[in-house]
């Protein structure tokens, strides 16, 4: 192809914009409508081979599903000489890989790669994963708005593969785990090239850097990315670009929707993970299967042992008050009549009372309160029988009983005054 070829009768040829490992493109213009476009136009001997042929053509019908300022959009496509081309909208800006090499603002970065993340959405709504996010297929418009292009390696998750078993496929530099190791991707794919581009951004350098494509799928597989020590970045994005590229599929963000999201500000960098009941020996017990961040771990490892603290104290101060409350009960002063009063009167012992054995002689015998009454009652028995001249010596009662009494025994007492003879 050269400069001034007229493709299919309507688009002129006017400068080249880049060339890849299968296609070249240029800008051209379409002399039917007077505008610019972007024609994308493959290399005849890619074109050969009936598997890149087809892969072509993939494309547009894929890009032709989405509609989405962040996508770019395809206008047409056709055959020229035996060399197939697609005819795309012009994005003037360049492209983000433009923008590498230097650190970024973090939050310029943020917002480029947000715009990406809505347009990775956008094919992931319709089941289609791009495969090959790189800043070089994000482009941006004359007002810096990012547009997602080059969908000429995507694959819908139930698609039959166009490359052999195992093989890996997309940039190595942005590859994600699951395609270095030749797995079923999943919208998850491409949210990680999302965080190696984030990462790149806002650093200046990519988190995994090799001398061959081998090394750098096996650093992606195996390796974990160095730390994102960047002045003055903020932590969340830091949470942020770490989950991208953890290395499990289920710990990363679930597609481009969660992941703009989240560079928004709509939602937290870290997500609660899914809990499910696992049977465990036949008892349910709740396990979290996943643990997005070490921070999210940490804070979920404190509420854990803060609520457990908190049981303990609960429960020794229940404990505590329980039995403060029954000493209470126990010593306060029951008042006559009250209920707990007549409670205490019929539930509590009676004392025993020793009382006088009963002569079996002298059945009427009361027992003597004590012994001062004792010797009063007998004071006045001799008493009387002074006066009636008869003196009697009080003698103390014996029992025939061989029991001991209780009685005290009285002895002979003396009139205070003495008496007359007569």
């Amino acid at each position: 192809m050269t400069r001034g070829d007229l493709l299919k009768e309507r688009y002129k040829l006017d400068a080249p914009l880049g060339r890849g490992g299968m296609a070249e493109v240029w800008r051209a213009i379409d002399e039917r409508l007077g505008r610019p476009v972007a024609i994308k136009v493959l290399a005849n001997p890619i074109a050969a081979q009936p598997e890149n042929l087809v892969r072509f053509f993939t494309e547009a019908q894929q890009l032709a599903r989405i509609s989405h300022p962040n996508v770019v959009r395809v206008l047409d496509f056709g055959d020229a000489d035996g060399a197939p081309f697609l005819v795309m909208e012009f994005v003037p800006g360049g492209s983000v890989a433009d923008l590498t090499g230097e650190p970024m603002d973090p939050d310029r970065a943020a917002r480029l790669v947000e715009n990406a993340a809505r347009g990775a959405a956008a094919a992931h709504a319709i089941d289609l994963i791009h495969r090959d996010i790189k800043p070089a297929n994000i482009l941006l418009d004359e007002d810096g708005t990012p547009k997602l292009a080059d969908f000429g390696i995507a694959m819908g998750s139930g698609q039959e593969k166009l490359t052999a078993t195992g093989t890996a496929i997309g940039s190595p530099q942005y590859i994600s785990p699951e395609q270095a190791s030749g797995r079923p991707v999943v919208p998850a794919s491409d949210v990680y090239s999302l965080g190696v581009v984030l990462y790149e951004l806002v650093s200046g350098r990519r988190p995994f850097e090799a001398d061959s494509a081998m090394a750098l799928a096996i650093a992606h597989v195996e390796k974990e990315p160095p730390p994102l020590d960047v002045p003055g970045i903020d932590p969340e994005l830091v949470a942020i670009v770490m989950r991208s590229l953890e290395k499990d599929p289920e710990r990363r963000f679930t597609d481009g929707g969660q992941l703009a999201e989240a560079l928004s500000g709509s939602m937290p960098a870290f997500v609660p993970p899914p809990v499910t009941s696992v049977d465990l020996g036949g008892t349910d017990e709740i396990a979290a299967t996943a643990a997005p961040t070490r921070r999210g771990r940490g804070r979920a490892a404190f509420v854990a042992i803060a609520a457990a603290a908190i049981a303990i104290v609960l429960l020794g101060a229940f404990v505590f008050g329980r039995g403060v409350q029954e000493e209470r009960v126990a010593a306060a002063p029951r008042a006559p009549g009250s209920r707990h009063a007549r409670h205490e009167a019929r539930h509590s012992p009676r004392p025993t009372t020793s009382a006088r054995p009963v002569s079996p002689a002298s059945p009427t015998t009361r027992p003597s309160a004590s012994p001062t009454t004792a010797n009063q009652r007998n004071t006045r028995t001799v008493n009387s029988r002074d006066r009636s001249k008869d003196q009697v010596r009080t003698q103390p009662q014996s029992s025939p009983s061989p029991q001991p009494t209780a009685t005290a025994t009285s002895q002979p007492t003396s009139d205070p005054s003495p008496s007359s003879s007569p």
